[in-house]
This record gives C-alpha cells, structure tokens and sequence, in this order.
C-alpha cells in the first residue's frame, strides 16, 4: 500500500508478491484515490499454469527366464495444461 504525496509528473511504484494457489485465469485490480481526484482502477489477468506429468512402466514380457532379456514400455504424458520442458526419463535398476 502506498499513501503519500505525488508532485508533478512524479510517480510511485512497488511490486506486489502472491503465491497461486490454483490454476486458471487470475484477475486482480488495483485501486488508487486522492483528495483532488476520482478515483482510479487499473486490472490485470493472468493465465496460472499447473504443470503436471505421469509415467507408467509396463513390462511385455510377463516372465523370462535368467539371461534372457526383458523388455518394457514406457510411456511419460504431460497432464498438465502448459507445455513442459527439458524432460528426462532415467531407468533405474534396483
């Protein structure tokens, strides 16, 4: 919040912090007031992305014997509602 005196051609400015809480389209405003003058609102809108992903891992080879090889598909989806970047599947044996 800002209250004080503007002179001439002067101006305030700050920035405001928020977190998002939910995706979808954000719409905030801004009020601003004075004595001399009416008073004034300035909007904004602003797309809020959840990103999101799964990967499954399903084997076509149900049962193999020592030595024989096993194979697998693996499919990564993107769930969200934005595109994602630099992903990377890694196999992992444990």
């Amino acid at each position: 919040m800002f209250t004080g005196n503007l002179t001439v051609g002067e101006s305030a400015n700050f920035t405001v912090v928020f977190t998002a809480l939910v995706n979808g389209t954000l719409v905030n405003q801004v009020n601003a007031s004075s004595n001399e003058t009416d008073n004034k609102t300035g909007n904004n809108t602003t797309t809020v992305y959840k990103p999101n992903m799964t990967v499954e891992k399903v084997t076509l080879d149900n049962g193999v014997f020592v030595n024989n090889t096993v194979r697998f598909v693996i499919v990564v989806t993107n769930t969200g509602d934005c595109n994602l970047s630099d992903v990377k599947v890694t196999e992992v044996v444990i």
